[in-house]
């Protein structure tokens, strides 16, 4: 069973991971590429 706190934090991960996902992927074709760079930024700004 997951308690909410849990599942608000899971909510907000997914959602800036979607929000950063999305300002990569500036066609709008659902696929990124990434440098290594790049998946550091993310990864560092994805809130938990």
């Amino acid at each position: 069973m997951v308690r909410l706190d849990e599942f608000i934090s899971i909510c907000i991960f997914v959602q800036s991971a979607r929000n950063l996902y999305s300002s990569f992927d500036t066609t709008k074709q659902g696929k990124v590429t990434l440098d290594f760079n790049q998946f550091v930024y993310c990864t560092a700004n994805c809130r938990i």
